[in-house]
């Protein structure tokens, strides 16, 4: 750190200018920035089930779905269904959209003397005040086994359209059109209609990234100004630390514009993580500048392990606090780096950039806020004192010009006079929190036994908590219950089984009879399955040709007996007209898929057992049926399966990873003293009870839920890292243990609170987000913040003193 602080006091222009010029191209990137908040964005390339889901999307069309559902007492009346047939024909005009399956536009099969004849069972619609003609269409439609469960609810209430989007199409754009033109009909008609599917939620998310932006980050910057505020008690104090911290975030978020990185979910918190992680190392920064301008003196220094260098406040500061402040901000960024290895692919980009900017914020905090300072200083200087007061006024000191004159340096010292008011109110505050810290750590020291006894009853209630954990890879619960996209996907999941699809895709003969009835039989146990809804597969249309053919006898209702007459069926079915066989049946017919609705909330809490069963009568009753080569299944729902296997995976690996790393990184830079593995027992407290919280609260591991542990490994560690590197140069200056770790309370605990405070404060403001999960990360960063913080002021001196009294007694010491 002395070569750091030397490059400080010589360049501290050049610092500046530089990393002025690295912000304005930086800057130029946040213009650029992308969002993409779909399912597959958070799978990396080459992943197993998305490379199967695009396989189905090539064969049979995309599988992006919105579904728009109706009240039935709406809809069947004269007024609805002409609204519905509108809104039909501009659905199918809609840029994006593939095809539209709707009431106002199904066809069934009828018996014609010439074979066949497809008609709309609609038709023409009724005339304004032909009630009875609309209850004759509501009569017919839900007696239709095309309908019947697909389209209209199994109770008859409600009526679905199913609007099947296009390959290669941006599904949210596409998602967020649909919208306003059912908004704008639902408004001209007075009809309510509920919207859902996979590009609505995306869509939806989108608008919530852009709310939170707007509101979560001039918030937690409000509240870390406030803190500062309270802190310091001067403008340096809280403008320096909020602009280090500031000029970070726009190096990272500017990086993910100019690199193409797209802003999604996970990684939309990222300015309010970095705002209020990197503020702790101006904090210390500051509050050691502080330290330096009281007791810099010689013959002024308070603490045992101080050595005065009269170089200048900054310099000085850089080299007594910039080691511990590297070392939290090692140890933060592989807490975020941790992520990195994990195969969720937005949880990776979250760690990388998360990482990057931790570091941003410590080199800037070690460079351009001394450098600052000294400019300050130094044009305090130039203009003597009577002009110090409009460049240094803010920072409660004045220049020492008989002492600059003297030593051939500039020396700044404290005013008794000049800004008087601001400096004895921090000096105050100071005095009061350190009154606090004094009782806490005499109170730790003189009582270590009530310490050990509260870690024990934590750690109890936490392991209790811990067993009660739930995973949650459900993308509808990153909406509120009670936002009207929550309840639009809640009522077409009630009413029609789900708003996503699971898909098994067949390869083989499929007009093969018994590959048909295989598939058929699968079918009927599918729906069985509680979590799955209708099925509907080629099978369908298959045995309605049939019926048909035999004037509706219940008993032609099946598969025929030959694969000719199957093909026949199938024939004369395309000749009559469109009965959807694109989206069943591929063109040379070796390709099949049966279509499942399923609810993905459902699944989630079966803990994946909806899906397993379904696994489970596929392999049952299609693989090893003569006739199928192949059986795949896929689909959004097997998607966020495989997320909530991969977030347990990588919760346990990242943090693993997050707490070797960080035990590694102290243990070879503070010493090499096994002692260091010390300052990992607030951390473990710290993890288990985030876990035990999150248990007894009912909060699940998701997406973002998920990094709390390591991040909290790699933040919570900073406060024993401080506690840890003042005690042991307080120990070298010659301090007894209890004495050395009483002033490491008392001063050092400062710093620690306020930047726990600061933290905590900071991602408090996400209790406002838009977004469930958010909320939770931020209250379990918070909670995770103040127990690391605790722990570091309490159990962790415990620790030491002991080893440290310990060693004594072995040597011989008194």
């Amino acid at each position: 750190m002395t070569r750091l602080a030397e490059i400080v006091r010589r360049y501290p222009g050049a610092i500046v200018a530089v990393t002025l010029l690295v912000t304005a191209v930086c800057a130029v990137g946040l213009f650029r920035l992308t969002v993409d908040t779909s399912q597959r964005g958070f799978f990396p390339e080459g992943s197993p089930e998305v490379e199967a889901l695009d396989r189905a999307d090539e064969a049979f069309g995309g599988s992006d779905y919105i579904l728009i559902a109706a009240s039935s007492d709406d809809i069947f009346t004269p007024h609805g269904l002409q609204v519905l047939k509108d809104l039909t024909d501009a659905l199918q005009d809609a840029e994006g959209v593939s095809s539209v399956m709707s009431p106002a536009n199904m066809v069934e099969v009828r018996s014609a003397p010439w074979g066949l004849d497809v008609v709309e069972m609609l038709g023409e619609v009724p005339e304004p005040d032909d009630f009875d003609a609309a209850a004759d269409v509501r009569r017919r439609m839900s007696e239709s086994s095309m309908l019947s469960g697909i389209l209209i609810s199994e109770d008859g209430d409600h009526v679905l359209t199913l609007v099947q989007l296009g390959l290669d199409v941006d599904a949210g754009k596409v998602g967020g059109a649909v919208k306003r033109l059912v908004d704008d009909v639902s408004a001209a008609s007075g009809l309510d209609f509920a919207v859902s599917g996979a590009p609505i939620l995306n869509r939806s998310s989108e608008e919530h990234l852009i709310d939170d932006a707007l509101t979560l980050l001039p918030a937690a910057t409000a509240v870390i100004v406030g803190v500062l505020l309270l802190s310091f008690r001067t403008a340096a104090g809280v403008l320096l630390p909020l602009t280090t911290v500031l000029i970070g975030v726009v190096w990272v978020v500017g990086i993910m514009g100019l690199t193409g990185i797209p802003v999604n979910q996970i990684s939309a918190v990222l300015p309010v993580v970095l705002l209020s992680t990197g503020s702790a190392y101006g904090i210390h920064m500051m509050h050691r500048y502080y330290e330096e301008l009281h007791f810099g003196r010689p013959g002024d220094a308070r603490d045992a392990g101080y050595v005065p260098v009269a170089d200048g406040a900054a310099p000085r500061a850089v080299r007594s606090v910039g080691l511990a402040i590297v070392m939290a901000g090692v140890t933060t960024v592989a807490g975020f780096g941790s992520n990195v290895f994990s195969s969720i692919a937005r949880m990776r980009e979250f760690g990388l950039l998360a990482a990057m900017g931790v570091a941003c914020a410590l080199l800037i905090s070690l460079t351009f806020l001394p450098a600052v300072l000294v400019l300050l200083e130094r044009r305090g200087a130039r203009a003597g004192v009577a002009r110090a007061a409009g460049a240094l006024g803010s920072l409660g000191v004045r220049p020492d010009a008989s002492a600059g004159q003297r030593s051939g340096r500039h020396t700044a010292t404290p005013s008794p006079n000049h800004n008087s008011k601001a400096l004895a109110a921090n000096r105050t505050a100071s005095e009061q929190s350190s009154k606090l810290l004094a009782n806490l750590g005499a109170a730790v020291l003189r009582r270590p036994a009530v310490v050990a006894v509260a870690v024990a009853l934590l750690v109890a209630w936490s392991a209790v908590g811990l067993v009660r954990l739930q995973v949650d890879s459900d993308f509808a619960s990153f909406f509120d219950a009670r936002s009207v996209t929550r309840r639009d996907f809640d009522l077409i999941r009630r009413e029609f089984g789900g708003v996503d699809t699971v898909q098994i895709i067949i390869e083989g003969d499929i007009l093969e009879p018994a590959v048909l009835r295989a598939m058929e039989t699968a079918s009927l146990e599918l729906q069985q399955v509680p979590g799955l809804g209708r099925v509907f597969s080629v099978v369908d249309v298959v045995k309605q040709v049939s019926l048909a053919l035999h004037d509706n006898d219940p008993a032609w209702n099946r598969i025929p007996d030959t694969r000719d007459e199957a093909a026949q069926y199938l024939l004369l079915a395309s000749f009559s007209g469109d009965l959807g066989l694109e989206r069943m049946l591929s063109l040379d017919q070796t390709q099949a898929r049966i279509q499942v609705m399923a609810d993905s909330t459902m699944n989630a809490k079966a803990g994946g057992g909806t899906l397993d069963q379904a696994r489970d009568i596929v392999g049952r009753r299609l693989a090893g049926v003569p006739g199928i080569d192949r059986v795949d299944i896929t689909g959004l729902p097997l998607l966020g399966e495989a997320m909530g296997k991969q977030i347990v995976s990588s919760q346990f690996e990242s943090l693993a990873l997050a707490a070797v790393s960080v035990l590694a990184i102290i243990y070879l830079s503070l010493g090499r003293s096994w002692s260091t593995a010390l300052c990992m027992a607030p951390i473990a407290l710290t993890v288990l009870a985030n876990f035990g919280l999150m248990g007894w609260t009912g909060l699940p591991v998701n997406l973002v839920t998920a990094l709390v542990s390591s991040i909290a490994v790699g933040m919570g560690i900073d406060y024993s890292v401080h506690v840890y590197t003042r005690y042991t140069q307080n120990l070298a200056a010659g301090a007894a243990p209890r004495q050395a770790m009483l002033s490491t309370i008392v001063y050092t605990g400062q710093a620690v609170v306020v930047n726990a405070v600061s933290v905590a404060a900071g991602f408090i403001v996400t209790l406002t987000s838009k977004f469930p999960p958010v909320r939770q990360f931020g209250a379990l960063i918070s909670f995770t913040m103040a127990v690391s913080a605790l722990g570091a002021l309490t159990l962790l001196p415990v620790l030491l003193v002991a080893a440290s009294e310990r060693s004594m007694r072995k040597e011989g010491q008194p």
